[in-house]
């Protein structure tokens, strides 16, 4: 019974050590992590550790911004707007995301919101894209038939 206890408590021991040695990401670690991985612009790590974080539920504005950004760079508009969507939400006022938001827009092809999105934006980005707005945006011309007479 005495090498069962020792077994026992041996094997309590790794599986302590082991669930000890799992890493969970902090804010912190994140932040830094997230900010170093954009400046260096690897676009790939850096979403793969925003995806990480928001499961173990850790999301904040820059790293909404950050990975907006980085699936913008990757080509990837309809997640970069999802994000960049999130993060002007929190804050409307920031031109860098607004800029991203705008761009994604039209190159994911969303023109008629990149259009609304526009008249949003603030006037010094506005005279930046400098976007020519038609007056007319289209006509449609259609037919009504029916026969309920109370329409």
């Amino acid at each position: 019974m005495g090498k069962q206890s020792i077994l026992i408590l041996v094997l309590c021991i790794v599986v302590t050590t082991t669930n000890a040695q799992k890493k969970s990401l902090s804010f912190k670690q994140v932040d830094s992590t997230s900010y170093a991985l954009y400046l260096k612009q690897d676009w790939k790590s850096l979403i793969t550790l925003g995806k990480k974080s928001r499961a173990e539920g850790i999301d904040f504005y820059y790293l909404k911004v950050r990975m907006g950004i980085a699936y913008y760079k990757e080509g990837k508009m309809l997640s970069a707007i999802k994000f960049l969507e999130e993060a002007n939400k929190v804050d409307s006022y920031d031109v860098v995301v607004q800029e991203y938001l705008y761009w994604a827009y039209r190159y994911g092809g969303l023109v008629l919101e990149s259009r609304l999105f526009y008249a949003k934006m603030s006037k010094i980005l506005q005279n930046k894209i400098k976007l020519n707005l038609p007056f007319v945006t289209a006509i449609d011309l259609s037919v009504l038939a029916t026969n309920n007479l109370d329409y």
